[in-house]
């Protein structure tokens, strides 16, 4: 027995043979080759060769009548492996090459090679063809994807993917990236051309995004981000499902190209943009909104006085055009001063915060803002106080802790009851709970909850329990309705979060109408695990001033066993009880091989985006790569 261990650490074990060091020339019969399982970036892989002769020398290793998989050993033959006349590995080029192979899942011939290659173990990126797409849709017919990947350097590599389709058609695709020491490129275009399209014959989109690190002396941090996005056509993204395949951009309906400066030092940020927004579906007259230019300037200083614990400066402004010709200019200066928190001898904590702010506006046939300047100054004042308690036992901790603030403003607010603005457990004691930056919550109000929580003494949260809720000394109807903030008491909001079991989570958000005779919203999630079953359901409801949403959705998943389950989710719409989509998953999936169908219908029309149904096959091989068809499904 020949034992060799290579300068990449490969192991080499061969029955019988003979090796000439002085040529660095090997061979024999029998040989096993495992390969270094670090190249592959899979913890559990096991990459090896199996072959009935070898010839190791200082170009090529030849191994006749090969074996190779990446699967972990055991008893039984591996889910995936390739077997092939002669594997080659050619050193200089990295690459392991195959005569006539065959690709077998489970000792089952599956596709058959004449000439067939991959990069080795060692190579994290190599020129060449990805694995083909194939697609049949009801729209557009059916296609063909045979994307190239195009390594241009160690810092830049290029994607080109063809599209053809059987009436003539084609898309063609390119992604073009680069990384340099101070700066990261992503480029994505494309063009279509359909013969049959007499009005939009060829449609194109453009990508970009781009980051710079300036790294400017004296600055912590320092970035410009730069990104471009354009399309020919409102559908054309939709309707070819050309989302970025490095999420340029991951809403097709909002197109935005900006120019972004950031920077910072210490307790100082700087954010400066200059933005453009294309809604996609609008009359050209409405649909763009351009920002030039937004900043934000935020400074915190520390005194730690006793009667001043710190004041954190906030600068920001914009202006902009949107609707064609509506103009507006805003300019907004905050300074908040928070006082020393106050611990008594009784255990209350309390403390201060006094906020200023400085709004100076303009605009043009503007709701929002009169057709000349404007200045304002604003103000609040905040007092906070709340009384900690905890519980100690053996099993347990529980904390209570009951919160009152009181805030009070001399000011009017602007007019803001058409805006959609939420009150949640979340934001109900932020000091901005109306969601707007350019006005003030007018009048004094005095906001009441509690904090309770459980937890075991692993610190894993058993139980909590939230709510508060909005006394006014009068109604605010400039406020949004939305949030119930226009009414002399606000809803009741708060949630609860309950886990008894290690397989069981319920957590449930509402928000109560003060009168406690109805209730607004209603946020359930229930996720159960038991019996190989991963259950989650989810309930949302909107009622009265809150709003009309309502729908109820479910996942079920079930694992066989170790490597095999099914999953379905759905979702249905409360208010016309329609099904909104379907979702039906069946995977395998082992350390080295994942095969799955997905069967997915969706209830939905917009555009030319029509009501329809997909079974979708994926497999992958473990490191090799994957491949999913697009649709098995024949469309009517």
């Amino acid at each position: 027995m020949i034992e060799i261990i290579d300068i990449d650490k490969n192991e080499y074990f061969i029955k019988s043979g003979m090796v000439d060091l002085r040529k660095n020339l090997l061979q024999g019969k029998d040989v096993l080759v495992n390969l270094t399982p670090t190249e592959f970036e899979v913890p559990d892989a096991e990459p090896r060769i199996k072959g009935n002769s070898i010839y190791y020398g200082n170009q090529n290793t030849i191994i006749k009548k090969g074996v190779f998989t990446s699967c972990k050993k055991n008893d039984k033959c591996p889910p995936w492996m390739i077997t092939s006349k002669e594997i080659t590995h050619d050193k200089n080029k990295k690459q392991i090459n195959y005569k006539n192979a065959w690709l077998k899942i489970y000792d089952v011939p599956v596709l058959y090679f004449p000439r067939f290659f991959h990069p080795d173990p060692s190579v994290k990126r190599q020129s060449g063809f990805l694995k083909p797409k194939f697609g049949d849709s009801r729209l557009l017919g059916s296609s063909i994807n045979l994307p190239y990947f195009f390594a241009i350097s160690e810092s830049s590599d290029l994607t080109f993917t063809p599209r053809l389709f059987t009436e003539n058609e084609f898309l063609l695709r390119s992604e073009y990236r680069k990384i340099n020491k101070n700066s990261e490129h992503i480029f994505d275009f494309s063009v279509n051309k359909n013969p049959n399209d007499k009005k939009n014959g060829t449609k194109t989109h453009f990508f970009s995004k781009s980051i710079f690190n300036l790294d400017i002396p004296n600055l912590d941090t320092s970035y410009i981000n730069l990104n471009l996005q354009k399309t020919s056509s409102d559908n054309y993204l939709k309707l070819y499902s050309l989302s970025s395949q490095d999420t340029i951009v991951s809403e097709v309906d909002v197109l935005e190209s900006a120019f972004k400066f950031s920077a910072s030092k210490n307790n100082l940020w700087l954010d400066l943009s200059f933005e453009s927004y294309e809604t996609i579906g609008k009359p050209n007259s409405d649909r763009y909104e351009f920002i030039y230019p937004y900043y934000t300037l935020n400074k915190i200083f520390n005194f730690n006085q006793p009667l001043i614990e710190s004041l954190e400066v906030n600068s920001s402004g914009n202006q902009k055009i949107f609707n064609t010709n509506i103009f507006e200019a805003v300019q907004v200066n905050d300074f908040l001063i928070d006082t020393p928190l106050n611990i008594t001898k009784s255990g209350f904590e309390n403390n201060f915060q006094t906020l200023i702010k400085n709004v100076n506006s303009n605009g043009n046939n503007s709701a929002k803002f009169k057709k000349k300047t404007q200045s304002e100054i604003l103000s609040m004042l905040i007092y906070n106080t709340s009384y900690p308690m905890q519980k100690f036992n053996k099993k347990y901790l529980e904390s209570f802790t009951p919160k009152l603030s009181f805030r009070y403003s001399p000011n009017d607010t602007k007019n803001i009851k058409d805006n959609v603005k939420y009150l949640s457990k979340s934001n109900i004691f932020t000091l901005n709970r109306i969601g707007e930056s350019e006005s003030i919550e007018a009048g004094g109000s005095l906001t009441l909850g509690f904090e309770y929580k459980k937890q075991n003494e692993d610190d894993k949260k058993i139980l909590s329990f939230d709510a508060a809720t909005v006394l006014k000394d009068k109604k605010n109807n400039n406020l949004s309705s939305n949030s119930t903030l226009n009414q002399k008491q606000s809803d009741i909001v708060g949630g609860v979060f309950y886990s008894p079991l290690d397989f069981l989570n319920i957590n449930y958000n509402f928000s109560l109408d003060h009168n406690l005779d109805s209730t607004n919203l209603h946020d359930l999630n229930f996720e159960l695990e038991a019996n190989n079953f991963v259950t989650t359901f989810e309930f949302y409801e909107e009622n009265n001033q809150i709003g009309d949403k309502s729908y109820f959705g479910s996942e079920i998943k079930y694992l066989l066993d170790e490597e095999n389950s099914f999953s379905l989710s759905t979702r249905k719409n409360k208010k016309n009880d329609l099904t909104e989509f379907y979702n039906l998953i069946y995977e395998y999936k082992n350390d080295c091989l994942t095969a799955s169908f997905e069967y997915n219908k969706q209830y939905y029309e917009g555009n030319d985006i029509k009501p329809f149904e997909q079974l979708f096959f994926n497999i992958t091989l473990i490191p090799l790569g994957s491949t999913q068809t697009e649709n098995i499904l024949k469309e009517e």
